[in-house]
């Protein structure tokens, strides 16, 4: 059956958010508290009951932490899952009622909180049912990697770590299967954009709101909602920008005329810019509601919004704005500490990942070289051993993505990798290198190293005696450093060789400090939190973060002072950790907070 031009775009998007501002307004203060107290609580009472759940989870299967290299089965396994399954239950049920909160206070804007609260329990008597399964799978998957529509706090960490996508960037053909994955990800956010208004306001079970969304959502008729919540966002975005770049005036001119008083009016500036981008961020969240609910009215008879224009009392105004006052001097005075500490001028290590590869092909000899022309502090490379034993410089255990061959390291000798060319993604050719050549040059250079041991499936049982061996003999294994993802080597390592400074790698990390021999923990840029920066230093180990490659991100990790930073950007990294070491005042340190805020919310 065909369909008319004028049938998808009825309702048009500008009517949908007429419509939408229209219900959100007669909320008035209410879903001002609603939204603000909605995120504090998640924030200040979910997050720590889910991380000490989490917790529970490990320690019940043996385990201190996340720790891929120490998971095994263990009897204490079936706790472990009944634990995880709770968590993922209990998260389900606080973002489903908090979007059910949102989505019910503009059906019924001037209903009692006691109505409310009934038809929150409704929906809350819904979602553990089997047949919401699937709207769990929207909910918790779906929506946080697609970054459209709805959100909440609990879902902000929910993502593909950088490292992972970066790789897949790195090849033509990962980058496109990406690529196109991410737009599967988009096209079915669309598609079950309507599943939580049909699951929090109808009598629809799970399943048959995923159905009712599929259907209203076919062919072209997701236009205008897509579109309008596309303009909602994007004014959202503009709001919260203005938002930064006023909150910074107030101090560049105490930094001008008051430079004592500097690091208050930061905090300050920096509390009301938090509660204002949260403000502006829940009201994005209500118009988006508001979108879909006045599409969804439009397309089926199954809610009504009011058509009245009531508004809310003077008396939840003013509860609103006494709470976000509140809000702001408390979010003020907690930001002068961390506004104190953010000014320190940061001593960071700068270490060049796989050398510098915006100039040359990763682990080569001429890698090596621009890192260090780039000033580099340590250059971190990865050593590997063949089929023989040798060892060689190269990352990745197959030969396909660099030499363009169907071969693995494990099953070609020294002597056929070393000199092979090699190219990457931008052009750059180069060669495979010896790890003895790579170390001599680095010697010649006085270029520190960051030693990666990686696993290439050739290693034998004495694989770590082998590599201290080969850099005695040619005086390369003191003045440089080492790290591995595999733990057992980290151990190896530090018990053949104590006096050496040993980091342990961690992808994934949570759930606090590991059991380990090293010197250092080596964490991904995605896991690497304040918190657990916080525990690792209180242990007594270094904090290195990989890879970090914006210069926001870079900067972020200088401005927290993290023991090192591995980044494929050497010379923004060098550059940055610079001009902070040159800064008067806390201008440049506050507009660096704030775009950690707009970044991250």
């Amino acid at each position: 059956m065909s369909v008319h031009f004028g049938e998808v775009w009825s309702p048009s998007p500008f009517a949908l958010l007429r419509n939408s501002v229209r219900v959100v307004r007669q909320t008035g203060g209410r879903m001002l508290v609603l939204v603000v107290a909605t995120q504090l609580l998640l924030g200040s009472l979910a997050f720590p009951l889910v991380s000490w759940l989490f917790r529970e989870a490990l320690r019940a299967n043996g385990m201190m932490v996340l720790d891929m290299a120490d998971f095994g089965i263990r009897p204490g396994i079936p706790l472990t899952i009944g634990l995880i399954l709770t968590i993922i239950g209990l998260l389900f049920f606080l973002v489903v009622l908090q979007f059910a909160a949102i989505l019910t206070l503009l059906k019924h804007p001037d209903s009692p909180m006691s109505q409310i609260w009934q038809d929150l329990v409704k929906v809350a008597r819904k979602v553990f049912r089997a047949s919401s399964i699937p709207v769990a799978l929207y909910a918790l998957l779906v929506i946080p990697l697609a970054g459209f529509g709805f959100t909440s706090v609990l879902l902000e960490n929910i993502s593909i770590p950088a490292f992972i996508t970066g790789e897949l960037a790195k090849e033509s053909i990962t980058q496109v299967a990406m690529w196109v994955f991410f737009a599967a990800i988009m096209w079915l956010n669309i598609r079950l954009a309507l599943t939580i208004p049909c699951f929090a306001l109808t009598s629809l079970s799970g399943t048959e709101s995923i159905k009712r969304s599929w259907y209203l959502t076919r062919g072209l008729r997701s236009l205008p909602f897509f579109f309008a919540v596309v303009i909602v966002l994007c004014i959202s975005a503009v709001c919260a920008i203005a938002t930064a770049f006023i909150s910074i005036l107030p101090t560049m001119l105490a930094d001008a005329l008051w430079d004592d008083g500097s690091v208050v009016v930061a905090a300050f500036s920096l509390g009301l810019a938090h509660v204002t981008v949260a403000i502006i961020g829940g009201f994005t969240l209500a118009v988006v509601a508001g979108v879909l609910m006045g599409y969804l009215e439009n397309k089926e008879d199954l809610i009504t919004l009011p058509n009245r224009e009531t508004m809310a009392g003077k008396r939840s105004r003013w509860i609103a704005a006494g709470a976000t006052a509140v809000a702001v001097v408390a979010m003020g005075f907690a930001a002068i500490p961390t506004m104190e500490h953010l000014s320190r001028h940061p001593d960071s290590i700068i270490m060049g990942h796989r050398g510098f590869t915006a100039h040359a092909v990763e682990n080569t000899i001429d890698s090596l070289e621009a890192a260090h022309a780039a000033g580099a502090d340590i250059v971190e490379l990865d050593a590997m051993q063949t089929k023989d034993g040798g060892y060689i410089v190269m990352h990745d255990t197959s030969l396909g993505r660099l030499a363009s061959r169907n071969v693995d390291v494990k099953d070609i000798t020294f002597d056929e990798a070393v000199g092979l060319e090699i190219h990457d993604r931008s052009g750059n050719t180069g060669q495979i290198p010896s790890l003895i050549d790579f170390g001599m040059r680095a010697k010649e250079l006085g270029q520190p190293l960051l030693i990666e041991i990686k696993l290439s499936g050739a290693e034998g049982p004495d694989h770590v005696a082998e590599l201290v061996s080969l850099l005695e003999d040619h005086d390369l294994l003191e003045g440089n450093i080492f790290h591995s993802l595999d733990a057992a080597s980290v151990t190896a390592l530090k018990q053949q060789r104590p006096d050496l400074t040993v980091g342990y790698i961690m992808p994934f990390a949570a759930g606090g400090v590991p059991n380990t021999l090293g010197d250092f923990l080596v964490i991904e840029e995605s896991s690497a939190g304040t918190t657990l920066q916080r525990q690792v230093t209180d242990a007594g180990l270094g904090f290195v973060v990989w890879t970090p490659n914006q210069d926001n991100t870079i900067r972020e990790r200088l401005r927290r002072d993290t023991d090192a930073i591995i980044t494929d950007r050497t010379d923004l990294g060098i550059t940055s950790r610079s001009e902070m070491a040159d800064e008067k005042g806390l201008s440049a340190v506050l507009y660096d907070a704030l775009m950690d805020l707009l970044l991250n919310s």
